[in-house]
């Protein structure tokens, strides 16, 4: 009972940090469209939709903000890839203690 209870704590804690994560970068991304803006006048061009691997887990459906010209892009992501920096360093790091790719994966 204790276990199931501790599950379903860790598994609504997790979906509130990623919801978190998730919220922060959109924001983070909307301020940055914003002050790219005010040194580079062309017009917002709404929203598109991006899935990105987090230490936190995926980040589904992320807005990522788009202006006209399409020459702004938000320094928070990757450009063209699909994981997170600070993941692909981790999993780099692992490689280089020795931790098996199987591990790796696993992680």
């Amino acid at each position: 009972m204790r276990d199931k209870i501790r599950e379903q704590i860790l598994k609504e804690v997790g979906e509130r940090i990623k919801t978190m994560v998730e919220e922060m970068l959109e924001a983070l991304m909307r301020e940055e469209r914003e002050i790219s803006l005010e040194q580079h006048p062309t017009k917002a061009n709404g929203y598109c939709q991006r899935d990105l691997l987090t230490l936190v887990g995926p980040v589904e459906d992320l807005r990522v903000p788009r202006v006209r010209e399409g020459d702004c892009h938000p320094r928070i992501l990757p450009y063209r890839k699909r994981a997170s920096l600070e993941l692909s360093e981790i999993i780099l790091a692992l490689d280089a203690l020795g931790v098996s790719t199987r591990k790796i994966s696993h992680f």
